[in-house]
């Protein structure tokens, strides 16, 4: 887990002002006019990982640099280097809708070799996550946003990322 750094939660109260206080927010789907392509990889859902972690630089939309902190990822092969945190607006989708997401204190790992979405960050900020029969669904107030499935032991979630002129 994040040895230092923010953690992207919040609490599940009142669960708009604190999803757009704290980094989860939906917003309709159109592109914003500094968005120069989209990204997409594989997330690994975590749930030992107590921050979302990212290995490419280009997918923040804001970020601060960070010094001396390294986050452990024990089923990753031990300690990385966590050099910036910052924001990453991403698109989810389930059941064939888009949904734009907004992930804040997001850390840039640049040598794990996958992006980790923190399952106790999600569930911090009111998400449920379901994993049943090989699949994983995640849901907020009713409104299901992410899907995903399991592969070798571990439930991968596709994730699109809006890569910016901002960075």
């Amino acid at each position: 887990g994040a040895k230092k750094g923010g953690n992207g939660g919040g609490s599940g109260d009142n669960n708009h002002q604190a999803n757009m206080a704290t980094g989860l927010s939906f917003a309709t789907l159109m592109a914003a006019p500094n968005v120069i392509k989209f990204d997409e990889h594989t997330w690994l859902s975590d749930s030992g990982a107590t921050g979302h972690m990212v290995r490419h630089r280009e997918y923040f939309s804001s970020y601060e640099t960070l010094s001396n902190t390294s986050v452990g990822a024990a089923n990753f092969g031990g300690c990385f280097a966590a050099i910036d945190k910052g924001t990453i607006r991403a698109i989810f989708t389930a059941d064939g809708v888009d949904r734009r997401v907004t992930l804040t204190n997001v850390l840039h790992t640049p040598d794990m070799h996958t992006n980790l979405l923190s399952v106790s960050c999600m569930d911090s900020l009111g998400v449920s996550i379901t994993y049943k029969g090989g699949n994983a669904s995640l849901t907020l107030n009713g409104v299901k946003f992410r899907e995903g499935e399991m592969k070798s032991g571990l439930y991968h979630m596709r994730v699109r990322v809006e890569i910016t002129t901002n960075t």
